[in-house]
């Protein structure tokens, strides 16, 4: 066993040093640095406990609390996990050229459109994102989870302008930042290319840092020198297609290069936790400190039956009220599905001790077989629901429902004077549908603060905040604009 905070220990060892010297002098000592109110909640009848003992024991309990504050903790079994996953820095170009529309809806968008089926379909990657133009940004790190990035990169909104130029050093620089430390470097550019223009300076940069560069071109024509540079440095050149074969060729590709991959380790430690033992010892001690005309064994049976049957049936009552409110939840989703018998049952499963609730689910049953046209039935739940709570809005259906049921008997009598051959006069009776429910959702019986939240963080969409790399090379056509 050990401590997983030592230092607590010795940041309270000053205050402790000064309660024991201050529990040594006498009471009008004490006084001085205790207010009256504190002194009679520490003040226990002599009958019980000797002045002496009083102190050791309020003194052994601030050695409990510090104690617990420390973390006492046995280690388990360590859990060591290892990975190997290849490096990938997917760079996509973000200058003006990639606007253009010659590929529908724009080049930059199906640039975008490839990196998201890459990332759904490339598990075995570590992946890093960043945009260039005339400079370069981070907009993600290396993670090793692609499927949570797919999802970031879904959700992004840039909203940044960029330089209309392109500088394919910048892309370089940059990726060699995100990759510094990894034992295999690869580059995916998404690019039109740029001008035609030599790439020696790029190649030898590319092989100085021991870094593959793979292209996938976003041009309707070839560009015969960034298919060059993408064979010489190891990576492979791929032209867009309109399916997904492009982006199987490059995964296909850098599932080759596997065997160097980086390796994760993952080692996660496991704790059994102690705390919670002086923490509750101190409790007790000073819960008698506190409350001296009982007895110990009376507090302590007190305690108990009050830590034990109350806290249950509160626990209880607590799961009861959560599983009846995500029944009617669930029922009023179902109603509104169309689904009216399932919702029927799932609102009788969410009857309980609330009046109010009761009635607001005896209105929703009434309105299920109202829609149903079982006004009968409808009448009963709707008094069934009167009685159990004034409503409004039930006793305004109810009134409804009678009207419709009165007009129905009328209809019936006049179709079987027609039966005999008797005249009968047209009237209409306005007709209203009781399709009101009383939709109380589950988070306002239960209030769900994590839900809420993140749900408002699904609708909110904020720009992104790119991290701009500093870069020094520039490439030949890094200031054409074409």
């Amino acid at each position: 066993m050990f401590l997983l905070h030592p230092w607590f220990l010795l940041l309270l060892l000053v205050p402790l040093g000064l309660f024991v010297f201050n529990f040594n002098t006498t009471q009008k000592g004490l006084s001085r640095h205790l207010s009256k109110a504190m002194l009679e909640k520490l003040s226990v009848s002599k009958n019980l406990l000797r002045d002496t003992t009083r102190y050791k024991l309020f003194l052994l309990t601030l050695s409990l609390f510090v104690l617990a504050l420390a973390r006492p903790v046995v280690e388990k079994k360590q859990l060591d996990t290892s990975e190997s996953k290849t490096s990938l820095v997917i760079a996509i170009d973000f200058s003006a050229s990639m606007h253009n529309t010659d590929i529908y809806p724009s080049r930059l968008a199906l640039a975008q459109k490839k990196v998201d089926t890459l990332l759904a379909q490339a598990q075995h990657l570590a992946i890093g994102i960043l945009l260039y133009a005339n400079d370069a940004y981070i907009l993600y790190p290396i993670s090793q989870n692609p499927r949570l990035l797919r999802s970031l990169f879904h959700d992004a909104n840039i909203t940044q302008h960029f330089a209309k130029s392109t500088n394919l050093f910048a892309s370089l620089e940059a990726s060699e930042v995100l990759l510094e430390g990894h034992s295999n470097k690869h580059i995916l550019l998404l690019s039109d290319g740029g001008a035609e223009v030599s790439r020696a300076k790029e190649l030898h940069y590319l092989q100085k840092h021991h870094t593959t560069l793979s292209t996938l071109s976003l041009n309707s024509t070839l560009l015969p020198s960034m298919q060059n540079l993408s064979h010489a440095s190891g990576g492979v050149y791929q032209h867009y297609t309109w399916g997904d074969e492009d982006i199987q060729t490059l995964l296909d590709f850098l599932a080759q290069a596997h065997p160097d991959a980086q390796t994760y380790h993952y080692a996660l430690k496991q704790y059994h936790e102690y705390y919670h033992y002086p923490l509750l010892l101190g409790l007790l001690i000073l819960l008698l400190l506190w409350t001296p005309r009982q007895s110990p064994i009376a507090l302590f049976l007190c305690f108990m039956s009050y830590s034990t049957t109350p806290s249950q049936a509160a626990l209880f009552d607590m799961w009861t009220e959560y599983q009846q409110a995500k029944s009617y939840n669930q029922a009023t989703k179902t109603y509104k599905q169309k689904h009216y018998i399932d919702a029927v049952a799932l609102y009788t499963q969410a009857l309980g001790a609330n009046k109010v609730r009761n009635a607001k689910i005896y209105h929703n049953i009434a309105t299920v077989y109202a829609r149903t046209h079982k006004l009968r039935l409808a009448k009963q739940y709707y008094k069934k629901s009167l009685q159990s709570f004034f409503l409004p809005e039930t006793k305004k259906n109810l009134s409804i429902i009678n009207k419709q049921l009165k007009l129905e008997r009328k209809n019936l009598h006049k179709k079987y004077q027609k039966l005999h051959f008797k005249a009968i006069a047209n009237k209409q009776i306005e007709y209203k549908t009781p399709f009101t429910t009383y939709a109380v959702k589950l988070h306002k019986l239960l209030p769900d603060e994590e839900s809420r939240w993140f749900n408002k963080l699904l609708r909110h969409k904020s720009p992104l905040y790119l991290q701009k790399i500093p870069t020094h090379l520039r490439s030949l056509d890094a200031n054409l604009s074409y």
